[in-house]
């Protein structure tokens, strides 16, 4: 691991060189040269908005932490790579800083812009716009008396990473903290911890690849929610190899990889979590006496022999065609058996010796973004094997077609294109697709963007027909999303003003060619595609050549995020979709048809907070067989997540659940409909947008909110009618009633721009208690919650504020769900708000939580009683006493599982989840199926057994009997 990658100087005049014939330095490791390294850095940003510092061999010592901004890359180079060497006992390193989230010293610290004096560093943090920034073949060394030292801080997006790295923490407190993206061929040595995590910025799952732990004093990986694939790692001498830090969930998947002298392998949190999902495959022990151990409930699987083969363990929620509902499973299969090294051999490539790189602008090629390139370029691949791209925008109006050998380098898709002229006019008109890049067989493509615009309608970005041979890394499909203004490195908006069409007017959403199609197969990481022009951001069809893909991102797309169609024996390694309001509401994260042998280990599937509308499955598959998603994750900070998981066309298999350690389409069961039981329940009316926010009153009759369209519909208790209450010019998040039966109506009322009260602009501010969900930082910040009822003329009347404690209420009002994925639950569920509504009846109050603005259902109690509401970012449900003034007290988890609604109802406790489940003294005794998933429900009628429910296709209305479920 510790070979340099580049083993010679890298030409490139758009590059900045950190060397004495520019900088005020040595690299005798004697000088420090901490502040021209950061001069350095900063000055790839001040001339060219984003870019490359070359370092080459030697030692450089640094006192103080470098800021890397966004997309700026240190690359080192020589026969040895450079090492950066921190001060013994440099200033600060070995005391807390406590005014930090980790509490740590970072030598590299990954921001998201240049750090100026006066900057607040913490806010400026990589973030999920942080897009493109790495550091590659260096080594580090954390020197002595550091004890606080952390080698890099990553909480960057896409396209960045760590790779080709040693990093020697010894008395320092880790080499990483806080993981991003990806990261390749990474040594740590000694040290308290290998890297200390929490949540990947964007929340996406962490990819990496060929690694080694060695001599940690606590753990090799200290971590929270951070989604971790690991591949091939090898670990040695170290306490545990993963700890999971107490009260958080962790999605882990570990595969080829070796542990020697390792007490612990594995140390969990939370076992019953929904989200808690371990999947450990062909991994070899060597004197480790624990395999899992789980703090929470103290449970150990404990290894009996001295070398041990671990072939599979699964732990989390199983799924498959054959058992579509949920099942909690931990099973491990393991044997005795010698370590196969081999397991640790890497599959990826390697780039060929720097002096034999051909310099394209060296040899007739501009780059200058308006030049044609294109007939040079042509000429190159006819003449040369390893062609080297500086950086720069080659702008080319034709297929560049590789040799079966070619060979590109690039070392920043950023900065360095390759740009299809839009209407260039091979790629016009209307028929089959036409590649812009077509490769041959054995071809490396390596560091380039790829760009095909947005008028170039029979466009395929990259047409990929390589063998096994054939390897793709660090690809970014540029077109709409992740573009970075040229010469500033400012995030270009890809949306018009109102976010809800294209910036240019002139490019055509969902026209072009996906944007990668594979016809062969090989090795394929660090790809990127967020382009509403194209149909899809990757198509593999018409291959049983094996491919893999390492760490893959997928966004934007209008219709499909993968397809694949005719693919046999693919493994996809951390996946993530996401898709945007404008164009992706209707957009299908995975399509797969006629597929066999496929897996998709780490499966992230996200829609943005602007997203309004439900979709129904997040992955379709069409006569395929043997497909496994491994640790499947599907959330969203809004409550339009994709309604299920996955649907099997053929079989009419329905897999709903939205979390799961393992989903299997094992393709033999036949098809599948479901006939109705009568004792199941039955759809009263359909033909809503998506109802929601089902409440009974005292009468037993239900009503419902759909927000969509901004009404409230009631049914009646006794007939079933149903009738509309009332229609709102604002949006309606939930409804309840006061002591007297009357409703209460929680909506949201959003400023109009330049609105002014008393003369003076009216603003928003964001409450406290805001800031532990992504929800109030990314949603409308004009936004505000806004309590009503009706007065007799069924007309808004607005509801006072009291000051809490004021009175003592004889009714509580709370939200039902929470989505705080700043994994505060608990603690909010204490917050203490000043004030409250209160209702027409004097005795009902409302506090002021900003988590009213988001729940789609209340929770109502009194003083005294206990209250109920989900956990949405863990699936769990809480339970809470009200005190004497309205407050919620002695918060704790009852049930591990929940997606929006509980009710208390006879001493019985119910949960949506993928069915309705009824919890009785902490068990499950019984379990509704409902044809469409539920979202919210409640016990009315007249005589107070009937179930409502409000589901994605409709309301459902069932008879139930509460008190059989006495013991």
């Amino acid at each position: 691991m510790k070979t340099s990658f580049y083993t010679g100087k890298i030409e490139d005049e758009s590059a900045i060189y950190f060397d004495a014939d520019h900088f005020n330095i040595s690299n005798d490791g004697i000088v420090d040269v901490s502040d021209e390294l950061q001069k350095a850095v900063n000055m790839v940003v001040e001339e060219y908005g984003y870019g490359i510092v070359f370092v080459p061999e030697g030692k450089y010592l640094l006192s103080k932490t470098i800021y890397i901004p966004k997309a700026v890359r240190i690359i080192g180079y020589g026969e040895k790579r450079p090492e950066f060497i921190l001060k013994d006992n440099a200033l600060n390193f070995n005391i807390s800083k406590e005014d930090d989230k980790g509490h740590f010293r970072y030598l590299f610290w990954f921001v998201d812009r240049v750090v100026t004096e006066g900057t607040n560093v913490n806010a400026n943090d990589a973030n999920p716009g942080t897009f493109y920034s790495a550091m590659s073949n260096v080594n580090i060394n954390l020197g002595r008396e550091n004890d606080y030292a952390v080698a890099f801080r990553t909480h960057y997006a896409q396209h960045a990473f760590l790779a080709h790295i040693t990093i020697n923490v010894n008395s320092g407190m880790a080499g990483i903290y806080d993981v991003g993206n990806e990261m390749e061929d990474i040594e740590i040595v000694g040290g308290n911890y290998g890297i200390i995590t929490t949540k990947c910025s964007p929340g996406w799952p962490f990819v990496m690849v060929d690694t080694k732990f060695e001599n940690q004093k606590k753990a090799a990986i200290f971590t929270r929610e951070a989604g971790l694939t690991i591949v091939r790692t090898d670990v040695k001498n170290v306490p545990q190899f993963v700890e999971v830090q107490d009260g958080f969930f962790e999605k882990l998947y570990v595969e080829d990889s070796i542990f020697k002298n390792v007490d612990k392998l594995l140390n969990i949190a939370l076992e019953n979590n929904s989200l808690t999902s371990i999947y450990v495959k062909n991994c070899y022990l060597e004197k480790c006496n624990v395999i899992v151990s789980y703090k929470d409930t103290e449970n150990t699987i404990d290894n009996k022999y001295d070398c041990a083969h671990i072939n599979e363990y699964i732990h989390g929620i199983t799924a498959s065609d054959e058992y579509p509902e949920k099942q909690i499973k931990d099973i491990l299969y393991i044997g005795e058996k010698q370590i196969d090294y081999n397991v640790l051999y890497t599959d990826l490539k390697t780039l060929p010796e720097v002096k034999q790189w051909i310099n394209v602008k060296k040899n007739g090629l501009i780059g200058d973004g308006v030049t044609d390139d294109t007939k040079v370029l042509k000429e190159l691949i006819e003449k040369y094997t390893y062609l080297y791209f500086p950086q720069g925008e080659y702008l080319l109006t034709d297929t560049i077609k590789l040799k079966d050998d070619t060979v590109i380098i690039g070392l920043n898709p950023v900065s360095t294109k390759f740009i299809l002229k839009d209407n260039a006019e091979r790629f016009t008109g209307y028929g089959k697709g036409i590649a812009f890049i077509e490769s041959g067989k054995s071809n490396i493509l390596f560091g380039i963007g790829i760009e095909t615009g947005g008028k170039n309608p029979r466009a395929i970005g990259l047409k990929w027909n390589g063998d096994i041979d054939s390897y793709i890394n660090d690809v970014k499909m540029f077109g709409g999303h992740g573009n970075l203004v040229k010469g500033t490195g400012a995030f270009e908006m890809p949306y018009n003003s109102t976010r809800t069409a294209d910036s240019n007017p002139e490019r055509m959403w969902d026209y072009q060619y996906p944007s990668i199609v594979v016809n062969g197969g090989g090795v394929i990481k660090d790809v990127w595609s967020a382009s509403p022009y194209v149909t899809a951001g990757i198509t593999i069809e018409n291959t049983d050549t094996p491919g893999k893909i390492y760490c893959m991102s997928l966004e934007h797309h209008c219709r499909h995020e993968l397809l694949m169609n005719n693919v046999k024996n693919w493994t996809i390694y951390g996946i993530q979709t996401e898709e945007e309001v404008a164009e992706g509401e209707f957009a299908r994260p995975i399509e797969l048809h006629n597929c066999e042998d496929i897996t998709f280990a780490m499966t992230y599937h996200f829609r943005t907070i602007f997203v309004n509308k439900p979709y129904d499955y997040c992955v379709k598959t069409f006569d395929c067989k043997n497909i496994s998603f491994i640790n499947a994750h599907n959330f969203s900070q809004m409550k339009y997540t994709i309604d299920n998981y996955l649907l099997d066309v053929n079989s009419n298999v329905e897999i709903r659940t939205w979390q799961a350690t393992k989903i299997d389409i094992k393709g033999n069961v036949g098809r599948n409909i479901r006939i109705t039981k009568t004792n199941e329940p039955q759809k009263l009316y359909s033909g809503f947008r998506f109802p929601d926010g089902g409440i009974c009153n005292q009468k037993g009759d239900f009503y419902f909110v759909d927000s969509l369209d901004k009404k409230i519909y009631c049914v009646d208790g006794k007939d079933y009618k149903l009738t509309e209450i009332f229609e709102s010019p604002y949006k309606i998040n939930s409804v309840g009633f006061d002591t007297n039966d009357r409703i209460i109506i929680v909506g949201e009322y959003v400023i109009p721009k330049n609105a002014t009260v008393d003369g003076k602009k009216q603003e928003n501010i964001l409450p406290s208690d805001s800031y532990g969900t992504s929800y109030g930082f990314w949603y409308n910040r004009d936004a505000y919650t806004i309590v009503f009822t009706l007065d007799n003329n069924g007309e808004m009347q607005p509801l006072d504020m009291v000051e809490m404690g004021k009175i003592e209420p004889d009714r509580v009002i709370y939200p039902g769900n929470r989505w705080r994925d700043g994994s505060d639950y608990k603690e909010v569920l204490g917050y203490k708000p000043e004030k409250a509504w209160i209702a027409t009846d004097g005795k009902t109050i409302i506090p002021n939580h900003y988590d009213l603005i988001r729940s789609n259902n209340l929770s109502i109690s009194s003083c005294g009683k206990k209250m109920y509401s989900v956990d949405e970012m863990y699936k769990r449900v809480f339970e809470c006493t009200v005190d004497k003034n309205g407050y919620l007290i002695n918060p704790n988890v009852i049930i591990e599982e929940g997606d929006y609604c509980v009710r208390n109802i006879k001493d019985n406790i119910l949960v949506g989840d993928d069915d309705i489940k009824i919890y009785k003294n902490g068990k499950i005794v019984k379990s509704i199926h409902v044809a469409s998933r539920p979202s919210t429900f409640d016990i009315g009628g007249t005589n107070k057994d009937t179930l409502f429910i409000t589901a994605r296709d409709g309301i459902y209305v069932a008879k139930i009997d509460l008190e059989e479920n006495d013991e």
